[in-house]
């Protein structure tokens, strides 16, 4: 599931037991990412990608609320209630609320549909680093950074190593920087631990720190892969849904919301500032 020049005995990294929930959020928080097999079935893949070529059709990239180019559409809980009703799927919600807290929401809802046209290959951080260090100084090791937003990506498709996986240095997260700039033909490192490639089968769900240092590797086969994105943050981190202070939940997605899923959507309990 994952590529690497490790030794064998390494290629398991990540992947954790869905059943023991708080190990799966202490391995997610040290290490930066975390593989969760099988989350839902291939039938169930099939559905979302038919749900995904639904919206592509119906929404074009130029609508106002979108404007990311042909391969990717966001909001996608305003488009289809099966999405929408996926945002708080266990195991995967579970993990994400014992990183993030009971108070956690979604910040973006989005699908990648790409093929050896697109990619975000470039090596980054989502938006800046926010623990930043200067050169020569670490991140103590015994000090927990706290997660304040991570993604999970959920694999529609199987993806193997000409098909544009998502890559990743783990423990970067604690980097307190940028990655550096490379060569197209080399990857970065961190410390002694290289880049993985995240190699995955439909259904598989990879929780993916928003700090750790990853790009989408380009695709070199003739598939179209498909990865559905719900991004998670912790209540002072702010929802991302454009125009921002002027969205406004349609009332389809409100009555067919559980409870949890309108806290999810941004309806919190009063709190500290209002």
């Amino acid at each position: 599931m994952i590529a690497t020049d490790a030794p064998a005995s390494d290629r398991d990294r990540g992947i954790c037991n869905p059943n023991d929930i708080q190990a799966m959020a202490r391995r997610f928080l040290r290490e930066g990412y975390l593989v969760i097999p099988a989350v839902i079935s291939r039938d169930a893949c099939a559905m979302f990608r038919g749900e995904v070529d639904r919206i592509f059709d119906e929404v074009p990239c130029t609508a106002e609320d979108q404007g990311y180019g042909e391969w990717l559409r966001v909001k996608l809980f305003q488009y289809s209630r099966e999405i929408a009703s996926h945002m708080d799927l266990s195991p995967v919600i579970d993990v994400v609320e014992a990183v993030l807290g009971a108070n956690c929401h979604l910040i973006s809802n989005n699908v990648v549909r790409n093929d050896r046209r697109y990619a975000i290959s470039e090596w980054h951080v989502d938006e800046e680093v926010l623990f930043p260090l200067p050169n020569g100084v670490e991140h103590d090791e015994r000090v927990e950074l706290p997660c304040l937003s991570l993604n999970s990506q959920w694999y529609l498709t199987d993806v193997g190593p000409d098909d544009g996986p998502t890559q990743v240095v783990p423990y970067s997260h604690r980097s307190g920087r940028m990655p550096p700039p490379t060569d197209p033909a080399r990857q970065p490192s961190y410390g002694k631990h290289g880049a993985v490639s995240l190699l995955a089968k439909a259904g598989d769900v990879v929780l993916q720190h928003a700090q750790i240092w990853h790009r989408g590797a380009p695709v070199l086969s003739d598939r179209t892969r498909y990865m559905m994105q719900y991004s998670y943050g912790r209540r002072c981190f702010s929802q991302r849904f454009h125009p921002f202070t002027g969205y406004r939940v349609p009332e389809h997605v409100l009555a067919a919301a559980t409870p949890r899923q309108r806290r999810l959507l941004g309806f919190h309990e009063r709190g500290p500032w209002g």
